[in-house]
């Protein structure tokens, strides 16, 4: 997936569960999907779990609440 809009890369699935970020994914940085997909039931932000170039691992918002596109394949 490539990145289209900056966002953030965090532990959990839940993005209110998290209480840290691992990093900022950056705009035109690729990342491996490792789960695809899934709708958040609070926020209902689609999520997915990734893979950096530099092996972290974490969840990452791929489509906002409105329909924003963060990611989308490469």
């Amino acid at each position: 997936m490539k990145v289209l809009k900056e966002t953030i890369l965090t532990p959990c699935f839940e993005i209110a569960a998290s209480t840290k970020t691992l990093r900022k994914l950056k705009e035109g940085e690729s990342v491996e999907v490792r789960e695809w997909m899934r709708t958040e039931e609070g926020s209902g932000l689609q999520r997915m779990k990734v893979k950096t170039a530099e092996g972290k691992l974490g969840w990452a918002t791929a489509v906002g609440s409105t329909g924003t596109l963060f990611m989308e394949v490469a």
